[in-house]
């Protein structure tokens, strides 16, 4: 008995040990976001609720900030661990300044925009002379405007353009008269459609070769921490190979709507959009070529004036990167 009891205490003793270990080995991070909550990080959000992160000891407290630029330096300042989402060109801005900030993995590889217009337009070209929203007049929604109106013989200069940068507040301005259109992401593209607006172009149908968003780290952090900096990119993989596997359509819904204030009509056909123009990069290696890309467009519309290396944009013994 008193072996026995000496035994249990020793294995009590034991578990508790290893149960402090586990605690102290979880890592919380900060992660910011460009905006706000959206289907856009939708295999984060399935990581951090299946628990995919947590496999790797990492736990995410997330902050959303009100742009892109505002998330880069909260980052480069160190308030932040991680910018999970944020579009693809700031990265490349923040880099050729000399930031040493590199891209972890492209999240979007196309764009999932789509233009909404007042109930009277009908076409792209309809928005010649017209009043349009964009997100900033040098901003990748610029590229994506610029990739959809030309062909439709609307250029640059043709349009009055008037710069809101967030979603949000460029749907305010559809529905209260002062745009003749804008630029929107789903689901508030599908909630302005139900409310009369009319769908004139989706822009992966012109920019299928323009990534859209990406996920950053600090490159002295993530050389530091290279195992936390592959978990996050595993727990990623993991959660979009479960977002991708249809039979968990329903549940991927439910979790997302967790987090957004959104319908489930409004979800659901975010998530049957992200599965039709298949959003999501398919795996973490990052193409020379398609940064060269997208640096080439950011060039035509003076986004990118500092000459920056390719190799610079992404962060050694972390991202893969190929031609």
């Amino acid at each position: 008995m008193i072996r026995k009891y000496f035994w249990r205490m020793a294995m009590g003793a034991a578990l508790c040990g290893s149960l402090a270990v586990q605690a102290q080995a979880t890592e919380k991070l900060v992660a910011g976001i460009a905006g706000q909550a959206s289907p856009m990080t939708w295999p984060f959000t399935i990581a951090m609720e299946k628990g995919f992160l947590a496999k790797h000891g990492i736990e995410f407290d997330l902050i959303y900030a009100p742009s892109a630029a505002s998330v880069l330096q909260q980052l480069v300042g160190g308030s932040v661990d991680l910018v999970a989402s944020t579009g693809i060109n700031e990265p490349i801005h923040a880099a050729a300044k000399g930031a040493p900030v590199g891209i972890l993995r492209i999240l979007g590889r196309v764009p999932p925009y789509s233009i909404l217009a007042q109930p009277s337009i009908h076409s792209l070209k309809e928005l010649k002379g017209k009043t349009v929203a964009i997100g900033g007049l040098v901003d990748i929604s610029r590229l994506y405007f610029d990739r959809m109106l030309i062909p439709n013989g609307v250029k640059w200069g043709e349009y009055d353009p008037i710069v809101i940068g967030a979603t949000t507040g460029r749907m305010a301005a559809l529905k209260s008269g002062a745009v003749a259109a804008t630029m929107l992401l789903p689901p508030y593209s599908f909630q302005a459609e139900a409310q009369g607006f009319n769908d004139i172009g989706l822009a992966v149908d012109y920019a299928s070769d323009l990534p859209f968003s990406a996920a950053v780290l600090s490159i002295p952090w993530a050389t530091k921490h290279q195992a936390l900096a592959k978990g996050i990119l595993s727990a990623f993989d993991d959660g979009l190979a479960w977002f991708n596997d249809k039979a968990n359509r329903d549940e991927a819904i439910k979790i997302l709507m967790t987090r957004l204030s959104m319908s489930e009509a409004d979800v659901s056909r975010s998530y049957d959009l992200l599965h039709k123009i298949n959003f999501f990069a398919p795996d973490d290696k990052v193409s020379r070529a398609t940064l060269r890309h997208i640096i080439t467009d950011m060039k035509a519309i003076g986004d990118y004036e500092e000459e920056v290396s390719i190799d610079k944009l992404t962060i050694p013994g972390v991202t893969e990167v190929v031609d």
